[in-house]
């Protein structure tokens, strides 16, 4: 015990040292700690009319979905490699040193519980929403961020007992994948049936997520039960799911410890892999997940010649990667876009704003921005423009398609006409042309800084100065033609659209120098 006190004192010492002794990360806490301490005094100060506050049941629905798609999302690793509770430092001095394996597991599993509460960190700065929608307290969101931590914590013990059962024979992968999706897709057409046969609307929706067999949802289901509980203050609710989830980690804890004689193996491997994942990310490299088994299949790109080649290639690798034309965060959106729709009909701008504000942090992901990490295009035999604008255009599809997936439900539930859908579409996608250009603005000038927080602050705030022109004039023509908001959209669209043309000229000698971008 001596040991792991020890490491953990030492660890808490060294990490505070290294905070002192970097100004970007104390000016980082300072400012996103004055936020929040700004949003709790906001949120403590305001009043709220009871009369346009909404059914808190919709809060604990959407706490749940929340719980669902984290626990999944999560838990559903442990058929690809596994979740490691370690990291590369912990092996080399825990695996190596004489200490009792489930020492060591318990020490993974309490260091992994303080990493989990962490994580849903942001749902803090969510206080004064929460409090002007449904009036529900500050005290509230601690709830909900103790039970995100907790359905965190959860997913990553069922990686790692989902790895350990099945790493062993891919017939195993296969029976664990039908049984594990099979359930979810069972409490899914659950819900569905319950919505149908009751009530086809919002409230019918929530109304079936609020039903006793749902709480019966694997982790999700009892903890937002439990947090439902610790809100509205029912004692009985609270540890009759405090004790459910200390069971179901105790039970875990017995899975990994007892399912073979030694651990060491299915951990360290897991580790290692989130290690490599790790420090692709510090060194600015893209880490693509492959698969246990690849099939091989058709071979070769098959069309292109000297710059086109990289449109083609980012094609097959999108196909090869996702079969769907649309990845799971443009089905989120849409999905996100349907529920708003039905919350607050009529409130197209905010809905807007809200997409506009996503893409700007899922835009600088694609395959555009792994590229600069790679040789290959560097050594084409064309001119930098070109290949610049072919390295573009693979994900103008994609990003067209996810804009209008994301205003379908507006234009189907009537929320708006389809001139003003398309118009908004085509806002949507201009902004995502104008992140673009403030993306290659940054790797024109900085390259591929190891200063992220830098990079970041830069990279939002020059989205911000870039973005005003539109929004000042969509404002402006919104004012004179109050009742044709597509003429608004349509203006927005012109301006982002010279404006990202523009920066991209800019950096048409971004290509240049391969050294510079990489280094």
């Amino acid at each position: 015990m001596r040991t792991f006190i020890y490491l953990v004192t030492r660890r808490a010492k060294n990490t505070l040292k290294e905070f002192i002794r970097r100004p970007s990360r104390i000016l980082f806490v300072v400012f996103f700690l004055f936020i929040l301490i700004f949003s709790f005094y906001t949120t403590a100060h305001s009043t709220t009319d009871e009369s346009f506050l909404r059914d808190t049941s919709e809060f604990y629905a959407i706490v749940f979905a929340i719980y669902t798609y984290v626990f999944f999302a999560t838990a559903k690793n442990g058929f690809i490699n596994g979740a490691s509770m370690f990291s590369m430092a912990d092996v080399n001095l825990l695996f190596t040193a004489p200490l009792k394996e489930k020492n060591v597991l318990s020490f993974g599993l309490f260091q992994q519980l303080g990493k989990s509460l962490t994580l849903g960190f942001f749902i803090l700065y969510q206080s004064s929403l929460v409090k002007s929608i449904y009036g529900l307290p500050v005290s509230a969101l601690f709830a909900v961020l103790i039970g995100y931590g907790a359905v965190v914590f959860a997913g990553q013990l069922s990686a790692t007992v989902i790895y350990a059962l099945t790493c062993s024979d891919d017939s195993k992968v296969i029976k664990g994948k039908a049984v594990f999706y099979g359930v979810f897709a069972l409490f899914i057409g659950i819900l569905l049936f319950k919505t149908f046969t009751s009530d086809v609307s919002l409230e019918g929706l929530v109304n079936a997520s609020r039903e006793r067999i749902m709480y019966l949802c694997p982790v999700s289901g009892f903890v937002s039960f439990t947090v439902q509980g610790a809100i509205e203050g029912n004692a009985a609710s609270l540890i009759a799911g405090i004790a459910v989830f200390a069971l179901l980690c105790f039970v875990f804890y017995l899975i990994i410890s007892k399912i073979k004689g030694d651990f060491y193996e299915d951990v360290l491997k897991a580790t290692q892999i989130s290690h490599s994942a790790i420090t692709a990310r510090k060194e600015g490299k893209a880490a693509e997940t492959a698969p246990r088994n690849v099939k091989t299949g058709k071979t070769g790109l098959g069309k292109g010649h000297g710059a086109s080649v990289i449109t083609y290639k980012h094609k097959k690798e999108n196909k090869r990667s996702n079969p769907l034309v649309l990845n799971p965060v443009s089905l989120l959106m849409a999905g996100f876009s349907l529920i708003y729709c039905l919350m607050f009909s009529g409130e197209n701008i905010a809905l807007f704003v809200i997409n506009v504000y996503t893409m700007s942090m899922t835009v600088c992901i694609g395959r555009w921005a792994k590229e600069f990490t790679y040789p290959y295009i560097y050594l084409i035999p064309e001119s930098n423009f070109r290949k610049l604008l072919y390295l573009l255009k693979a994900d103008m599809p994609l990003m067209a398609a996810e804009s209008l997936i994301c205003f379908i439900p507006l234009v189907a539930l009537g929320s708006c006409n389809i001139a003003e859908g398309i118009a908004m579409t085509a806002a949507r996608f201009t902004f995502g042309l104008l992140f673009i250009g403030v993306n290659l603005l940054l790797q024109r000038f900085t390259g591929d800084s190891e200063k992220k927080f830098l990079s970041v602050t830069l990279y939002f705030l020059l989205s911000m100065i870039f973005s005003l022109p539109a929004v000042a004039v969509g404002v402006i023509t919104g004012m004179a033609f109050p009742f044709n908001s597509e003429i608004s959209f349509l203006f927005i669209s012109i301006i982002n659209t010279a404006i990202a043309f523009m920066l991209i000229y800019i950096c048409r000698n971004v290509l240049e120098y391969a050294e510079y971008n990489n280094r």
